[in-house]
């Protein structure tokens, strides 16, 4: 009977440890650790369970009780080589990298040709500013195993650290030859890329910049790949003949080089083109295609061409320069096409092409009934039905409120009129737990999320044109996600784009921060990034966001620097003080004149993704409320609205990085006079936003 009640237990314990193993591979760390703490009660003295135990915390980044369940594996079993290894790894995480050296040195002793050891000791090297280390014990891991994915990270973030950057380069090509779909590794290449010098036209990294195209990750990289592609022969050549570029003969040449460059097309088809270069070759082959294009009627590769730079001006909202010329041949184009339409006449491609090159075309009423040729049906889709779907969805969508305060008014007269941004791509985003979204934002809790639903409500305030809410939607897609704006325009953006992804748990709604108390709800996340700093009263805007989050709730906020945006800040005194009005034609002619005087105001810190579209570029300059922050101000708020800074974020780790060289203790990040010093000396730091997560 003794032998029968053992297997029974023994029996019950692994049934007990396999339910576990599929919640913790599930990533259902909370559920895992109370079936953990229920099952160490009976049996108390497991040292497969305290390991098991020690993962759980270890996953939910509660570092110091997986130290605790660790160390109880070792008081039973003082050489397992995983405990031993692992430890070393929370010892790592916690800032310990000495300590973790010395376990990790045992574990070698212990299983010598292990990689998984040599790689962590490596990163312990990295933690110290051990570079060469670092460098040598990844690259040992790596002959102990050619495919080690953690090894080669390892050994490319160690040369990034060393500014090794070719090198870096080299080894994540290497190791996307037979991992093509590492997301860590895909956002490393990227990174590589947008911080690695360009001298040469690297070819071979060609097929590789593909992967991120393939994985629909690369808007954010497109400026990068404008600067490489401005050095690829072909485009050099372009740039340098673009005052040659005047015949028929001219543009065909032209454009059967840029429908070869790579990238290119996919650019200026998904994306905003962000190089003064290539926009003023690309004005120029837009007016001498114009001006030829009763010649050109039928050549493939300009109606291929045309294509996609029409899209690039739909994109811009057409900021490219135009003359008096031109205005005047595409007055008479738009008579001309409007005269086919009403005689039921098919409009030929290029001449449609053209005049969507330079115009709205969906705002002309005779544009609903035009027979056109099913070349361009894609593109006649992009410019006309999209926009006209966009106008019907505008009177559908749900009202908090009216608009009151004056402000919020002239800025919903704003995005109404220029919805921000417009994109035609998102990477897809793999769905997270809460407690699993935390430690990978490594945000440091002033307390538990016990209280917070999981899945979470979520609202994003201020959603803009979806990007942000889509993006949450895909994290948590059995969240009811909420999604606010003052513009009707850049909402029913949204939602289209939404309803084309299949995404089913966002509701949109318009209206006002300000009147947030009107839904009668809380929420466990807030996300409010670029909306505080546009309004009368930032303040007031936060107060009703604070009361709208639950006790122990989390909000993601974001606001303006006033140490990045100093260039930017230089160019709108000017504006100010030449009394410059905010329409769209002074707008388009500031903007033409910064470009013609690009010696004077032009520079790597005034020219972002946003000076490449009428929208962005009104955005950047001409925004109607604007209230810029520094470092010590957000501590000020903080602790007057008696919030926990969690932590900033950013979209690469190569800040956190230098950070770190800087200021190296434990939880260093946390400390905002950190930051304000970092800052000082980083002045570029802050350049998107101040983005940082707080709990209430």
């Amino acid at each position: 009977m003794d032998d029968l009640h053992n297997e029974n237990f023994e029996n019950n314990f692994e049934s007990q440890i396999k339910k576990i193993e599929t919640l913790i591979n599930n990533k259902n760390y909370v559920d895992a650790l109370k079936d953990c703490l229920n099952l160490e009660k009976e049996y108390p003295f497991s040292a497969e369970l305290f390991f098991m135990i020690a993962r759980v915390y270890k996953n939910l980044s509660q570092f110091d009780s997986a130290e605790t369940y660790y160390n109880k594996v070792i008081s039973i079993n003082p050489d397992h080589p995983d405990t031993l290894n692992n430890l070393g790894n929370i010892f790592n995480a916690k800032g310990r990298a000495k300590e973790a050296i010395n376990l990790f040195q045992k574990v070698i002793l212990l299983v010598p040709t292990a990689p998984q050891p040599y790689s962590n000791i490596a990163q312990s090297y990295l933690l110290l500013g051990d570079y060469e280390k670092g460098i040598k014990f990844s690259e040992k891991a790596i002959e102990l195993s050619p495919n080690f994915i953690d090894a080669y990270l390892t050994l490319a973030k160690s040369q990034i650290r060393g500014n090794f950057y070719k090198d870096a380069l080299n080894t994540v090509s290497k190791c996307l030859d037979f991992d093509h779909k590492n997301q860590e590794l895909l956002q490393l290449f990227t990174n590589i890329l947008l911080y690695n010098p360009i001298s040469e036209y690297d070819f071979a990294l060609d097929k590789k910049i593909e992967l991120l195209f393939d994985n629909n990750d690369f808007g954010k990289i497109f400026p990068i790949l404008l600067l490489r592609m401005e050095i690829h022969p072909d485009m050099s050549a372009l740039l340098s003949q673009i005052d040659n570029i005047n015949s028929r003969e001219d543009v065909i040449k032209a454009v059967e080089k840029a429908v070869k460059i790579p990238f290119l097309m996919e650019i200026l088809e998904s994306g905003l083109n962000s190089n003064i270069k290539i926009e003023k070759l690309l004005t120029e082959l837009r007016k001498v295609i114009l001006y030829n294009r009763d010649s050109l009627i039928n050549n493939k590769n300009i109606i291929k061409f045309q294509k996609c730079l029409t899209l690039q001006c739909f994109n811009n909202e057409f900021a490219f320069a135009q003359t008096d010329e031109e205005n005047k041949i595409i007055q008479k184009l738009e008579k001309d096409l409007k005269t086919k339409a009403d005689k039921n006449q098919v409009i030929p491609s290029l001449d449609l092409l053209c005049l969507s090159s330079y115009k709205q075309i969906s705002d002309f009423d005779w544009i609903r009934s035009i027979l056109y040729d099913e070349e361009i049906e894609q593109v006649f889709k992009l410019v006309v039905s999209e926009p006209m779907l966009e106008r019907s969805i505008k009177p559908l969508l749900n009202s908090i409120s009216t608009i009151e305060d004056e402000t919020s008014k002239m800025v919903e007269a704003q995005y109404s009129d220029s919805p921000y941004p417009r994109w035609s791509y998102i990477p897809k985003n793999d769905e997270l737990t809460l407690d699993f979204f935390i430690k990978t934002k490594n945000l440091k809790l002033a307390k538990t999320i016990e209280n917070l639903q999981n899945p979470p409500d979520i609202l994003i305030a201020g959603c803009g044109t979806g990007v942000q809410s889509i993006s949450v939607a895909q994290q948590f897609p059995r969240s009811n996600v909420l999604a606010l704006d003052l513009s009707k325009s850049s909402l029913a953006y949204a939602l289209r784009k939404t309803k084309e992804l299949g995404i089913s748990n966002i509701n949109y709604v318009h209206g006002d921060i300000l009147d947030l108390n009107k839904i009668d709800k809380k929420f466990d996340i807030i996300h409010c990034t670029g909306v505080l700093h546009h309004m009368r009263s930032p303040s007031q805007g936060l107060e009703c966001l604070i009361e709208t989050l639950k006790e122990d709730g989390l909000m993601k906020l974001g606001l303006y620097s006033n140490i990045a945006r100093t260039e930017i800040n230089k160019v709108r005194n000017l504006i100010k003080k030449n009394k410059i009005p905010f329409t769209n034609n002074s707008i388009h002619s500031f903007r033409q004149n910064m470009i013609n005087n690009d010696h004077i105001l032009i520079n790597e810190f005034n020219t972002s993704i946003d000076f490449f579209s009428l929208s962005g570029f009104r955005d950047l300059y001409f925004n109607i409320q604007e209230t810029q922050y520094n470092i010590p101000e957000i501590k000020k708020i903080i602790n007057n609205y008696n919030l926990h800074f969690c932590g900033f974020e950013f979209q690469h780790n190569l800040h956190d990085v230098a950070f770190k060289e800087m200021f190296p203790d434990t939880n260093s990040e946390q400390i905002l006079e950190n930051w304000d010093v970092f800052e000082k000396h980083n002045k570029n730091t802050f350049f998107n936003m101040y983005q940082f997560w707080i709990q209430k």
